[in-house]
């Protein structure tokens, strides 16, 4: 069972949609020098109730394998 990665198109339009309705989402896409996407970072915004501060939570973290 291996990963799946989905098209271009699709993890555009997906972030797209995840951006629009959430201001708390957040999506980063590395590069290479060609513009390809071979990597993505995806956070989530919340509050610590502890520390009462905000902070991050990584949701997804990709890079592809020709790049590790």
């Amino acid at each position: 069972m291996g990963l799946t990665i989905p098209e271009p198109d699709t993890v555009r339009e997906k972030c797209i949609n995840m951006l629009s309705q959430d201001k708390a989402f957040h999506a980063f896409f590395a590069k290479n020098k060609l513009e390809t996407i071979i990597g993505l970072l995806t956070l989530h915004e919340t509050d610590a109730l502890f520390a009462n501060s905000p902070f991050a939570e990584i949701m997804e973290f990709y890079v592809a394998p020709d790049y590790r």
